[in-house]
């Protein structure tokens, strides 16, 4: 008779899909981040201009 080993890989999927889901939220907050910084230097390099240029 083999043994049920069904919780096993029930539990081996949660854990790759939480793996999978907490990368994909980690790059989400970087993605945000970087977009705030970025809006942050034009926002620096238009009070950097002159406004005749």
């Amino acid at each position: 008779m083999m043994p049920d080993t069904s919780a096993y890989m029930v539990a081996g999927f949660l854990v790759i899909i939480g793996g999978v889901a907490i990368y994909v939220l980690w790059i989400f907050t970087r993605f945000i981040n970087c977009a705030i910084r970025l809006n942050a230097l034009k926002e620096l390099e238009k009070e950097k201009k002159p406004h005749g240029e």
